[in-house]
């Protein structure tokens, strides 16, 4: 049981930080190379990195919908394989975070949909518009 209450606190903790790191980010383009210094441990070119930092708003529902399913997990035994209001709010939960992520794999790739990018990223092309470097 304290698994998934730690779970979910970690989780909580981090979709609170994303919020905090992308409003920060949406307004303030020089805080993209700082990002971009924060991702050296990545095994990635810089194209990549900036692709990631341009999907950063895709983390928060994401996490979000971690955060629910791990309070799921906590708070009622077998609310992921049961049928009923908890079966289909971890099922929600479950295509929220697939579909951001697939979101977040539309915006590395192709820089779309725009307004879920950054104001001043919105004309960078995706990773599959430019030739790594």
């Amino acid at each position: 049981m304290t698994g998934p209450v730690v779970a979910a606190v970690v989780a909580g903790v981090f979709t609170l930080v994303s919020v905090g790191l992308t409003v920060r980010l949406w307004h303030d383009p020089s805080r993209v190379r700082r990002a971009i210094v924060a991702y050296t441990w990545l095994p990635f070119g810089e194209n990549v990195k900036r692709g990631l930092i341009r999907g950063a708003a895709t983390r928060i529902p994401v996490l979000a919908g971690a955060t629910g399913i791990c309070v799921l997990a906590a708070t009622s035994a077998g609310a992921l394989k049961a049928p009923g209001p908890a079966g289909a709010v971890a099922i929600v939960l479950i295509a929220l975070v697939i579909l951001s992520f697939l979101v977040a794999i539309s915006i590395l790739l192709v820089n779309r949909p725009r307004w879920l990018v950054p104001p001043h990223m919105r004309d960078e092309p995706g990773l599959l518009g430019r030739p790594e470097r």
